[in-house]
């Protein structure tokens, strides 16, 4: 796992500690994953009480969820690994978001058997429930709003965002196409919502950057900026595959800067926000 510092521009990796006791909520947990095996995906950071704690989702050794407490005490930050939640029935989970306490929601692109996934909900006492009522095509993306009322997904195959309550009690209320594959969500700054993901099929990511040993892959970068309460989009980057960017998969605002990930990439894409859009066709 590594960390990218905005003010200098550099990459560097982040020690984890894998030998801390198992902690609270998570006694159901049979111990720390396989170190060499540890294989990250979809993260969530939450600060409550004055501490941070990461949530990783992992797919090296099982399917699962682990929780770290973060140090920002050092000149970088530091991981100590406190305890997991591993998928129920063998489900690979994609993106995963932490509210309330100790709580977390969790997607699954696809169910076993199915053509949808869906919302997993992890509490500590009752471990893992499937939210039926958020079952869409392609579940990516998950963010929970500020008063943790309320659910954003990214429904990757549809090419759609979609707004709901977080528990599932009530239909989805809002949804917003944005022609293009919706990878991670995260909010921007002033409240409103970064989509970032691939203007392409998910046949091509499938078969061409998926399981491969491409260095880039080869899709159309997109970025939509979103009205967290209308879903009201507005695109913000469109810009073809280069040799050293393609396939964006998630995009924050720090400072004056629009910063673009990619999940098949050996780069992050820093755009000046007072350049914005930029379109290439």
């Amino acid at each position: 796992m590594s960390a990218y510092n905005s003010d200098t521009g550099s990459v560097i990796d982040v020690a984890i500690d894998f030998t801390t006791p198992l902690q609270d909520p998570y006694a159901d947990c049979p111990g720390p994953p396989e170190v060499a095996a540890f294989s990250s995906h979809g993260l969530s950071v939450q600060e409550r009480d004055g501490k941070m704690t990461l949530l990783a989702v992992n797919h090296g050794g099982r399917e699962s969820v682990e929780v770290f407490d973060v140090d920002m005490t050092g000149s970088v930050p530091s991981l100590g690994w406190k305890g997991c939640a591993e998928l129920p029935g063998g489900k690979v989970a994609n993106s995963v978001a932490a509210y309330g306490d100790d709580r977390f929601l969790a997607t699954v692109p696809q169910d076993a058997g199915l053509t949808t996934g869906a919302v997993y909900a992890w509490a500590p006492t009752t471990g893992w429930d499937r939210i039926d009522a958020l079952e869409f095509d392609g579940n990516n993306g998950i963010l929970v709003s500020p008063d943790e009322r309320t659910v954003y997904i990214a429904e990757w195959s549809s090419q759609r965002v979609t707004k709901a309550s977080i528990d599932g009690s009530t239909a989805p209320t809002e949804s917003a196409d944005l022609g293009f594959l919706p990878d991670n969500l995260r909010f921007a700054p002033d409240g409103t919502i970064l989509a970032a993901g691939q203007q392409t099929s998910p046949l091509l990511i499938a078969g061409l950057c998926n399981g491969t040993s491409i260095e880039v892959c080869p899709a159309t970068s997109a970025v939509a900026q979103l009205d967290s309460e209308t879903l009201t989009a507005e695109r913000l980057v469109e810009i073809p595959r280069s040799k050293t960017f393609g396939g964006a998969t998630s995009a924050i605002m720090i400072g004056d800067d629009l910063l673009v990930s990619s999940f098949r990439a050996p780069a992050i894409l820093r755009i000046p926000l007072d350049a914005l859009p930029i379109i290439r066709g």
